[in-house]
């Protein structure tokens, strides 16, 4: 954990409380999990910091609406969070255990987030199952998959903008380990990405669906560009509040 921001860490039997610079306490769960990969991505190669320093710079008067999709423990939450207390942040988690740690990481945030416990949807209103089998296996790379029969609820996007009234998305942030396939497909209502200023997608190659988002994006005027494992897209059309 080579992060600039730990100054210590607490080890109990099942997990870590992590300390950091700036006085918030994060719950890590123990090497069984994926928890510490994702704290990496987050907090040591700073992942989002593209997706941090546009937001700071531009739109700087307005209050941000963040959405997170695959928010798992909700690092990433915490790393806009903590920088705009005012901010509003929707996060969807599938996973119900993942949500229990995503609770206990974001209570000691000033700004108002809200969590779903659901699978995103195209339509809403489907069910799914959870497939542990993905990848690596571990808690990053749960895959939903519709199963009537399932456990947990789809959302929609234009569930998740209904429900919190939402105008504008200042960051849309996926990371749904191939799920992002049932937000841009025929079935989806894609016109939410009107009112998204800037996003960020970890496209899965395994789902072969990555020409199809590229041109879904830059006929919704996005103008895309790669950093690391993510695809950010700018709305060029989006008028600033």
């Amino acid at each position: 954990m080579l992060s600039r921001e730990v100054i210590s860490f607490e080890e109990h039997q099942q997990y870590y409380w992590v300390n950091l610079k700036d006085g918030l306490k994060l719950m890590i769960r123990n090497y069984n999990h994926s928890d510490i990969l994702v704290f990496d991505q987050i907090f040591s190669k700073r992942e989002y910091e593209i997706a941090l320093n546009f937001l700071k710079i531009n739109f700087n008067n307005e209050k941000k609406v963040i959405v997170d999709l695959g928010a798992n423990v909700g690092y990433t939450t915490v790393f806009f969070g903590r920088s705009f207390p005012a901010a509003k942040i929707i996060a969807i988690e599938p996973d119900k255990k993942n949500a229990e740690v995503f609770l206990t990481n974001v209570q000691q945030l000033d700004c108002n987030v809200i969590l779903y416990q659901n699978a995103i949807d195209s339509e809403g209103g489907g069910y799914f199952s959870i497939n542990r089998n993905f990848r690596d296996g571990q808690d990053w790379s749960l895959v939903t998959k519709p199963d009537m029969h399932g456990m947990v609820e789809g959302i929609s996007m234009d569930d998740v903008i209904l429900k919190n009234s939402l105008e504008y998305i200042s960051f849309f942030k996926v990371d749904i380990e191939g799920a992002e396939r049932f937000i841009f497909n025929s079935k989806s209502n894609i016109e939410f990405l009107d009112i998204v200023q800037l996003l960020a997608i970890e496209i899965h190659d395994e789902f072969s669906i990555r020409n199809s988002i590229y041109d879904i994006l830059i006929k919704k005027g996005f103008c895309l560009f790669e950093a690391g494992e993510l695809t950010y897209g700018i709305n060029k059309n989006f008028n600033s509040r």
